[in-house]
């Protein structure tokens, strides 16, 4: 007669309940950090895009100035789209005190927008002459 040998509860192979439930809780948390951050990273580009239309519809309104909108004291304002609301100021050279002192500018193109309940803005500035 042939019998099977006892192996004790040591030899047996396999994970405990315990084991698993730990595995799971340590997956669970790991995923958790992860989507957490790859949340964070899109949103940090969707703010990163938005910095860089209103970057870019800045330079193209510093850049209409003498062409579309004459280089003298004044102001305009606009939309762009429904996202974006922007203003361009000519103003004097306060500094200037030269033969450029009727002549010099500081023109300022302001870009803002609303972010949930907060607003942001963009702003860009140069000097410009006659």
């Amino acid at each position: 007669m042939h019998t099977e040998p006892h192996t004790p509860a040591s030899a047996q192979r396999g994970f405990s309940l315990l084991e698993v439930l730990v595995a799971f809780t340590v997956l669970a948390i790991s995923l958790g950090a992860v989507m957490q951050a790859l949340s964070s990273n899109n949103r940090g580009l969707a703010i990163a895009a938005r910095y860089s239309d209103a970057a870019t519809l800045a330079s193209s309104k510093l850049a209409e100035v003498g062409k579309v909108y004459p280089l003298q004291v004044s102001g305009h304002e606009g939309e762009m789209g429904e996202a974006y609301h922007w203003r361009l100021t000519i103003q004097a050279n306060p500094d200037e005190t030269g033969y450029l002192k009727d002549a010099s500018f500081i023109v300022t193109a302001k870009v803002s927008w609303e972010v949930g309940s907060a607003s942001r803005e963009y702003v860009l500035s140069t000097l410009r002459n006659r």
